[in-house]
């Protein structure tokens, strides 16, 4: 997988003197395509070797430079302003900052051709994009920070007790089912998720009263992975 990180490294910084807003300047830069992902058929983002980056979602694009994407805010669902810094983005693949970018660039170049033909709303009957993407982008990095939480217990935990503490608490398995996939007894599965627990606590600095023993969609997809 090409993070963001690697890609930053192999493409060179745009050039200050030089300010692409449209494609066919940018084609007629030259500038070769040194990576490109498709999504759903009608979004596609493509970085160049100037620096460059173009996000294409139907008929609508935008192009911003790579090395200016850093961290990300956005509105989460209950209207707070969120930040994801910098360093959770740089170790992910290399075109999730990027698609959010382009997906907001694209909504503000929306917003604004409304404004200025006088369109006062969207119809929320049908296609209320902002909401869609506003619900979308926090989902999005919702799912990327409890993975890379998941990520830094893993680091912290022995594989057996990683078993242990997402089988009890994520999967909802009895001590009984775990003491057998781990073929060990029941006292020794107590013990196990006990010490995990205290290493987590430790880690992230809560009390035991903030861990339930519950089934959580998101953390299990991420156990899974």
């Amino acid at each position: 997988m090409l993070t963001l990180r690697e890609l930053k490294m192999i493409v060179p910084t745009a050039k200050t003197n030089e300010d692409i807003h449209r494609t066919n300047t940018l084609i007629k830069t030259g500038a070769k395509v040194v990576v490109s992902e498709t999504i759903d058929n009608d979004v596609k983002i493509s970085v160049y070797d100037n620096g460059y980056v173009l996000y294409e979602e139907g008929k609508h694009k935008t192009i911003f430079r790579l090395h200016e994407c850093k961290s990300y805010e956005y509105y989460s669902k209950n209207g707070t302003i969120e930040r994801v810094e910098e360093e959770i983005f740089e170790n992910q693949k290399w075109d999730l900052l990027l698609l959010m970018i382009g997906m907001e660039r694209v909504e503000t170049n929306r917003s604004r051709l409304m404004s200025k033909h006088k369109v006062l709303s969207f119809d929320t009957g049908e296609n209320d994009y902002l909401s869609i993407q506003n619900i979308a982008v926090s989902d999005m990095l919702e799912k990327l920070i409890i993975k890379e939480t998941i990520g830094e217990i893993k680091n912290i935990l022995s594989e057996r007790q990683m078993y242990a503490i997402t089988a009890y608490y994520c999967g909802g398995l009895s001590q009984e089912r775990i003491a057998a996939d781990l073929s060990i007894s029941q006292q020794g599965v107590s013990i196990l998720t006990k010490r995990a627990l205290e290493k987590i606590r430790d880690y992230m600095q809560i009390s035991s009263c903030d861990i339930t023993r519950k089934k959580n969609k998101n953390f299990t997809d991420f156990c899974c992975i």
